[in-house]
């Protein structure tokens, strides 16, 4: 009988940890890229292990070792309702909305004693580092290509020579600490996006909505339409706003009872490849994926660019 293979120790998680960036440094502590460690003890290669690494691979790599599944909850539960609901995808950061990529904190990976990548780096909603007031940065400083998480998203030419690191860019192998600052001025729209940014991402791990005025929790569905109730800033013109506030709230309070997402609500859409708003008429039939990519640029990205002061090292 052959005894299936196993690794001599693995790194014990982060709380805010990814599942991407614990395989990452299971690499690196083994001197090894992510596509060998899995090939090792039989586990498949993935597309974006944050959503699909189950708790079978996951006991696969813990085989052996002094840790166990009960000692990694984090990992197993992360991206959970990412599994659950498809449509939750349009939050993460992905490359050609398929491949995998972080953007990082550069003040956080430099005072890491041991660097890794967070939960809330994956999510394109997280715009400003809480803890710094500065922005993330989803690019390599010095190749300026996105900063992919997996071997097989950084394309043809990312070779398996590139070991784990989750300092070092896979494409150029630069220090992706190495960079300009970004940093956003203290005023009350900051610290409003800040807290938006922690309500959204908590209602993510959760899986259901809490809004101020409505006892019962909602479905996870209501998000982005709750979400575009203050997404009608300067882009769009006032009286819009006087049409979409009753209509999408009235939408958010007809989901507690219709989990389907049958209802219609009137958005507006990005027209052409310039992120210019165009009404599209009385109602248009939205999914949540399409609504969550509109209030991202609208609701984060617009105010985070409009507040950010750029600072040389």
């Amino acid at each position: 009988m052959t005894m299936p293979r196993s690794l001599l120790v693995v790194p014990m998680p982060f709380a805010d940890e990814t599942p991407c960036s614990w395989l990452t440094r299971l690499a690196q502590m083994h001197a090894a890229t992510p596509l060998s460690v899995l090939a090792a003890v039989g586990v498949r290669t993935f597309v974006d292990p944050d959503i699909e690494m189950t708790q079978d691979h996951f006991a696969a790599l813990l085989y052996g070792t002094d840790t166990v599944l009960e000692d990694v909850p984090n990992l197993l539960g992360a991206f959970r309702i990412v599994r659950e609901q498809g449509w939750v995808r349009a939050f993460l950061r992905r490359i050609c909305h398929a491949y995998p990529c972080t953007a990082i904190c550069r003040q956080c990976l430099a005072e890491d004693v041991t660097p890794y990548w967070r939960i809330e780096w994956r999510s394109q909603h997280w715009q400003v580092c809480p803890k710094h007031f500065c922005r993330l940065e989803d690019t390599c400083a010095a190749c300026k290509r996105c900063i992919s998480i997996f071997p097989h998203s950084g394309g043809k030419d990312r070779g398996e020579h590139h070991l784990g690191h989750c300092c070092i860019c896979p494409h150029c192998g630069t220090d992706l600490v190495a960079g300009d600052l970004r940093f956003v001025q203290k005023t009350d729209e900051v610290f409003r996006l800040i807290e938006l940014q922690r309500a959204v991402m908590a209602a993510l791990v959760q899986g259901y909505v809490s809004i101020e005025g409505i006892e019962e929790p909602l479905p996870l569905a209501v998000l982005p339409r709750a979400l575009m109730m203050g997404c009608i800033a300067s882009p769009l013109p006032a009286y819009v706003g006087r049409k979409l506030y009753p209509q999408v709230r009235t939408d958010v309070l007809a989901e507690a009872h219709d989990v389907e997402f049958k209802a219609r609500v009137k958005i507006f859409q990005r027209g052409g490849s310039h992120n210019r708003i165009r009404e599209m008429g009385d109602v248009w039939k939205g999914t949540p994926g399409q609504l969550v990519r509109i209030v991202i640029r609208h609701r984060f990205e617009s105010v985070a660019d409009r507040v950010s002061v750029s600072t040389k090292l």
